[in-house]
């Protein structure tokens, strides 16, 4: 664990994370407030 403050947890990223990266990276939702909004992750 990185840090911890309350409820809030930052780690580093496992390699069990990756289909959550995955899902968070082509959610318009998500790309909105992320920098690459303009280019969705494609898996290739």
């Amino acid at each position: 664990m990185l840090f911890q403050n309350g409820n809030l947890m930052i780690r580093k990223l496992e390699k069990k994370d990756k289909y959550l990266l995955v899902k968070w990276l082509s959610n318009p939702s998500v790309l909105e407030f992320y920098e690459g909004r303009d280019n969705p992750f494609r898996k290739g």
